[in-house]
Formats: C-alpha cells, structure tokens, sequence
C-alpha cells in the first residue's frame, strides 16, 4: 500500500517466498472515491472485497469504500458509518464481517458488522492506551474472541 492509492500485490510461491505481482490503483480505471488518500485496508473474506477510506487528518471520515481485488480494484459501492470519526489509521474484517477501526483522533477502537451488500451497524466501541497490540489484546478480544 502506497500514499498514491496504489496497493502492491503479493502472492506466496512455490518455495514459500514472497513474489511481486504488480500493483493495482484503487478505483482502478473508474470512479476514485478516495482520490490519493489511503492510510489502510481491510480484506472481507465473505464477499472478496478490499475496504478503505481516507484518514480523515483535516476532517471527518463519514463512509467507507468498498473495492475488488479481482477487478483491477474497481469501486464497487460506498458505505455510510453509523457516526463520523476521523484519523482512522488501520482496519480489520473478522471471517463473521466484524469491522475493527482503530482512530489516532480519539484512541478508539470501534466494531461494526457489514452484511452482505453494506449496511454497517455498530456494535461496540473501546478506548484504549498503549501499542496497538496491547490495545487490541485488552479491548478487540473481549468483544469477538473466536474471531481473532
């Protein structure tokens, strides 16, 4: 993952080294919700979609968007959250669709579930001190512990 919205594709190989496979750009030729701004991105498992949003430093971050790896990283949809937040910084989907955003604005790590098709409803909200580790041992894993 870049800062110019370009993410780096991967893949695992034969001798179990990590092998480049090119880059893809978010939107990829289409819409580009995001413009340049992507501080993370968060794979669901259930639907093969990538999810990011803008780190929200000069605002707030109201909606998340939704982008498929296997379409060159086309825009597929955006999604509303339930309230705004802003500095969101990183972003976890559990194989249930539980959404985990972390925010540096006010130390919170928020939970959302997104069924199919993208309706967010929050579940949980945790403020948190510490490394991030610390904060999503004590925190994240009271909430969803078989998920993690």
């Amino acid at each position: 993952m870049e800062s110019n919205s370009r993410i780096w594709k991967l893949y695992v190989g034969p001798d179990g080294s990590v092998v480049h496979g090119g880059y893809g750009k978010l939107g990829g030729s289409g819409t580009q919700p995001q413009g340049s701004s992507f501080a993370w991105c968060a794979y669901d498992p259930r639907e093969n979609l990538l999810y990011s949003s803008i780190y929200g430093d000069n605002g707030t971050v109201g909606e998340i968007h939704a982008y498929d790896p296997a379409r060159n990283f086309e825009w597929v949809r955006t999604v509303k959250l339930p309230y705004q937040l802003r500095e969101i910084n990183g972003g976890h989907i559990t194989k249930n669709g539980n959404l985990y955003l972390t925010t540096d604005w006010s130390k919170e790590i928020v939970s959302y579930q997104i069924p199919s098709g993208g309706r967010v409803i929050q579940q949980a909200t945790g403020a948190g001190t510490g490394s991030m580790p610390q904060i999503l041992r004590s925190r994240v894993s009271s909430w969803a512990p078989h998920e993690l």
